[in-house]
């Protein structure tokens, strides 16, 4: 249809053309009684209050009134978890000495994938590490810990404090309280 001959039907009144201003006419109704039936929270508590007229306990012959104590409100916060610091300490250490299994058990579960024995691979690893870093120390150990994950980094150093490597935002996870690293 052209647009003449639309203006034409709109013009003349066709059937489907009526329909719309009386539905559109409803709609506005209806939209206005629900207007007006919502009232503000506070001319709603108003109504409340003026309609919920009692007597108190105290000015009716024979009752008394007591007190009950407020209930202890339940204990949602949980106990932060502890600081990563140490588990990162502990896990640089074992490097320094060689104990892979030691090392090992801060090795997250997704990173183990299923093998709970040290793999020789890492034994291999951990020993060739101590030979490089004997006694390896974790020095300026930061962490952003987003809850039961953190970015840490931190400077390792042999035990005579030269400065060996840094580990910028490496991944651990806390789960069954404790710091796993999950660099895998």
């Amino acid at each position: 249809m052209s647009r003449t001959e639309v203006s034409k039907k709109l013009i003349k009144g066709s059937t489907g053309t009526r329909r719309r201003p009386i539905r559109l006419l409803a709609m506005l109704g209806l939209v206005a009684v629900i207007a007006a039936s919502c009232g503000s929270e506070a001319t709603t508590a108003a109504a409340v209050e003026q309609t919920n007229v009692t007597t108190p306990a105290a000015e009716v012959e024979g009752v008394t009134t007591t007190t009950a104590e407020p209930e202890a409100e339940p204990d949602i916060e949980s106990e932060p978890n502890p600081a990563p610091d140490t588990a990162v300490a502990a896990f640089t250490a074992a490097f320094g000495i060689g104990d892979a299994d030691e090392a090992w058990s801060f090795v997250s579960g997704r990173c183990r994938s299923g093998v709970s024995e040290t793999p020789a691979p890492y034994s291999d690893f951990v020993a060739g590490y101590a030979l490089d870093v004997p006694g390896a120390t974790a020095l300026n150990i930061s962490a952003d810990v987003f809850g039961d994950v953190a970015a840490i980094s931190y400077d390792v150093h042999d035990d005579s404090g030269e400065f060996f490597e840094s580990y910028t935002d490496q991944p651990w996870v806390f789960y069954d309280g404790k710091w796993f690293q999950d660099h895998c």
